[in-house]
């Protein structure tokens, strides 16, 4: 048959053995000739797959997707020149090269091809196979190259695989599994694995999961890793599921029989499982057959496999709930929708994915994510497991933060059935199982969120805790202005006499040195401590009648402009007294300590509490809370040098009360020379020892104040004072 001598044509094959669109050869020429030339030597083999060509099919219509079919063509044609190529079935090209740098050439017709149709998201995936000698079966080196491009479908940082042996194994593996499904089945190589769930506060087992695995007679033990996303590509893992669900039911018939009070087997389930059955009825129709309680059945389903446009399986998982069947949500974090499917999807519990515990040790922030989520998950009424717990350190970490129920090696590995009960009766394994009826209790119990700072009031059943009183401010020559304050702030503020959070800055701005009142140069001292130290500094103060504490930080600085910026939670102390009554008696005694700078109680045992310290010193208590190493080290901090040694005579709680007898008083005085933190200067202070009994034994009170009309610059130190 004679060939036309019509348009261009990449080979010179006859009409009949070209691809009628694009020119190139059909798939049978191609074979044919590369059957012949890769005799000659070395050849290169390039499968090309156009992921997501639909998109010009849908966008611009289906004559637009053959004139860039066509380009393709032409592109593959000018840039590996006449060498055997062909167009597959649709998208799908072949190319057989000699070219020296195949990766080069392959991206020059990779950016070729983008250049015609800029507009669009295809890719343009390349698999690459260089068949060693001896092979030379056209049909197995194309499926060689195909599963080296297949190998990257959905890989958004790979555009280019060359081929590995590997990828023929994993295909022959999953050809034996597909083919070999069903009688594993039949002949029980898949087995259900049990592996508990331990109560966190308990270290009991409050449940198990039901995990397959095959054990092959050829190919051993292989993990559901490899075998689950197989099934679930060849559509067959319904069957898996359920055979597993009917494995369960049937023991739990056996466990009950038994007399082990399992509380609970929970089971996974797939989205697919949903799409090919109608799982409600076959949950409940398995459920009856062998008796078992619904409550005795948890449905888990794999957070990647949700999607919040879904509203069929939305649908399916209420259906579930609806019926009393528990729902979890599997490896929480492993997916990049986790808090939308939160949204979107009504579950009782998440498990956190085991992913986060494989960096516990060397990466600090797995702690604060994991920390978040069960903080975040008691806020929505959610129940939490953590999976893959291994190490004491995890444990411990999972139960102070509140983590409900842990799984992992640590406790015990997955286990037959027939292992349940040695792994119960372990003397190694200390595990137990909790008392059936427990579950509701502890479900209680574990709903108190122990990371929230008021978590008693949401057990109390009342209402949610406020915030805190947060208020950021900055200051600018000499001048504050409030940044942010929340309507918390706004509330205490106006108990404490100001319109507002703002109203309180101003008027602070407005008295500021020696001649403001004592609230204001408290808060402008606490501002200055604050800056100079940048810890969080404390200090009281006596506002319209009420006790308020101010805790303040300094948040950041820009000495150039003369700026700070502070954060501040402001607390009501008085909302804690006992008596909320406000009498005339109560405000005027909040108003008398405001004259003393610090106040003291030396206990019975022998310790210092700090009641009350102004913002020129610190609370000693927090370095050493006994009271005779603190008395030392106030010493050394604030009192001159000239009168230290009087001071720890004078604070000898052992001759407190005849030197009080003596001086007919029931307390002792004495004055000293007192530096101030933020200034360093010294300044005379007046010191009083008050003791008291209280239950039988002898405490003392003692307080601080400064003194009025004395002057500073007398040459010689005031004596003791009866």
């Amino acid at each position: 048959m004679e060939c036309g001598t019509g348009r261009r044509q990449p080979l010179p094959f006859c009409q009949e053995r070209r691809d009628e669109l694009t020119g190139l050869s059909t798939m049978t020429a191609f074979m044919e000739q590369t059957g012949k030339e890769i005799q000659s030597g070395k050849a290169t083999f390039l499968y090309f797959n156009m992921e997501n060509f639909r998109l010009v099919n849908q966008r611009y219509g289906f004559q637009a997707g053959n004139q860039l079919l066509i380009h393709i063509a032409q592109v593959l044609s000018d840039i590996f020149g006449a060498v055997p190529m062909a167009r597959l079935n649709d998208d799908r090209f072949v190319v057989m090269t000699r070219a020296a740098h195949v990766a080069l050439e392959v991206e020059r017709a990779r950016t070729a091809i983008y250049e015609a149709e800029p507009r669009l998201s295809f890719v343009v995936k390349v698999g690459v196979y260089e068949p060693e000698a001896g092979v030379a079966d056209i049909a197995l080196i194309l499926d060689r190259a195909k599963l080296a491009c297949d190998s990257i479908k959905g890989m958004y940082d790979r555009d280019i695989a060359w081929f590995d042996p590997s990828m023929e194994e994993a295909l022959n593996l999953r050809t034996y599994l597909v083919t070999h499904f069903y009688e594993a089945l039949e002949k029980g190589w898949i087995e259900v694995f049990y592996q508990p769930e331990v109560r966190a506060l308990t270290r009991e087992i409050c449940g198990f999961e039901a995990l397959a695995r095959w054990r092959d007679p050829e190919r051993g033990l292989i993990s559901p890793g490899v075998f689950v996303p197989v099934l679930e590509d060849a559509h067959l893992i319904d069957r898996l599921d359920l055979y597993v669900l009917q494995r369960v039911c049937e023991d739990l018939h056996h466990i009950r029989r038994e007399g082990l009070d399992v509380t609970h087997i929970s089971v996974n389930l797939s989205r697919i499982d949903f799409q090919l059955n109608d799982m409600l009825q076959e949950v409940k129709s398995i459920c009856c057959a062998y008796g078992v309680p619904r409550g005795f059945l948890h449905i888990e389903i794999t957070e990647s496999a949700l999607n919040e446009s879904d509203t069929f399986l939305k649908t399916e998982i209420g259906r579930l709930r609806g019926q009393g069947f528990e729902l979890w949500m599997d490896d929480f974090g492993s997916g990049y929708s986790s808090l939308n499917n939160l949204k979107d999807f009504q579950f009782d519990m998440i498990k956190i994915d085991m992913a986060f515990l494989r960096d516990f040790a060397t990466k600090p922030q797995s702690r604060v994510i994991i920390s978040a989520v069960v903080d975040m998950a008691k806020k929505l009424g959610l129940h939490t497991l953590a999976e893959g717990v291994e190490t004491e350190e995890q444990y411990a970490f999972l139960k102070s933060i509140g983590c409900e129920v842990l799984q992992g090696y640590l406790f015990s590995p997955p286990v037959p059935f027939e292992e349940i009960r040695p792994v119960l009766e372990a003397e190694a394994g200390h595990l137990v199982l909790e008392d059936f009826h427990a579950a509701a209790f502890f479900d209680q119990v574990g709903a108190v969120n122990v990371l929230s700072a008021r978590p008693l009031v949401l057990m109390e059943g009342e209402r949610p805790a406020p915030p805190p009183a947060l208020g950021i401010f900055e200051t600018r020559a000499d001048e504050g202005r409030l940044l942010y304050g929340n309507a918390e702030l706004d509330r205490l503020c106006r108990l404490a006499g100001f319109d507002s959070a703002a109203t309180a800055i101003a008027t602070y701005n407005q008295c500021r040195g020696d001649s403001c009142e004592v609230g204001n140069a408290r808060f402008w001292d606490l501002v200055a401590r604050c800056q100079r130290t940048r810890r969080v500094e404390h200090t009281e103060n006596v506002m319209n009648g009420r006790i308020f504490s101010i805790a303040m930080r300094c948040i950041g600085g820009d000495e150039a402009q003369d700026r700070a910026a502070f954060v501040y939670q402001l607390i009501d102390l008085s909302q804690f007294d006992i008596c909320h009554q406000e009498s005339a008696v109560e405000v005027a005694t909040r108003h008398l300590l405001q004259i003393y700078t610090r106040i003291d109680l030396f206990t019975a045992d022998g310790k210092l509490e700090n009641l009350i310290v102004d913002t020129t010193q610190q609370r000693v208590m927090d370095l050493d809370s006994l009271s005779e190493e603190s008395v030392r080290r106030y010493a050394q901090m604030y009192i001159v040098p000239e009168d230290r040694e009087r001071f720890l005579r004078f604070y000898d709680t052992t001759t407190v009360l005849a030197r009080a007898r003596h001086a007919h008083n029931d307390h002792v005085t004495a004055i000293f020379y007192v530096r101030d933190e933020g200034t360093t200067e010294a300044q005379p202070q007046m010191f009083i020892i008050v003791p008291f009994r209280l239950e039988g034994k002898w405490c003392y009170l003692s307080c601080v104040r400064r003194i009025d009309n004395l002057d500073a610059t007398a040459s010689s130190v005031p004596p003791l004072v009866g």
